[in-house]
């Protein structure tokens, strides 16, 4: 009987990870990313929207790559925006749930 409780709670935990995961991701792009990409992701003051780009909707090693370790040279495809992207220190975890979040957009 313990067993079965066991494997239940594990189950129950291992269904509702990726709603949490996605609502992390939620979180995280809003502290993170949305003072210069807008609240939205369709773009602010500071960078360029995300939302419906190329960008976005290939590969996630490459938006997780970005989110660690920036981005240089904005200003040659978006010349209207000068500052490239920083690197932000968060974790592999957080990083998958920001591309996460972004995908699911």
């Amino acid at each position: 009987m313990k067993k079965l409780v066991w494997v239940a709670a594990i189950t129950l935990a291992l269904g509702f990870s990726a709603p949490v995961l996605a609502a992390d991701g939620g979180a995280l792009y809003k502290s993170k990313c949305s003072a210069c990409h807008g609240a939205t992701a369709k773009g602010g003051p500071m960078a360029p929207g995300l939302v419906g780009t190329d960008f976005i909707g290939g590969d996630a090693g490459a938006i997780k790559d970005t989110i660690m370790n920036g981005r240089a040279g904005g200003a040659k495809k978006y010349p209207k925006f000068a500052l490239s992207m920083p690197p932000f220190k968060v974790s592999d975890a957080e990083a998958d749930a920001i591309v996460a979040y972004l995908k699911g957009l």
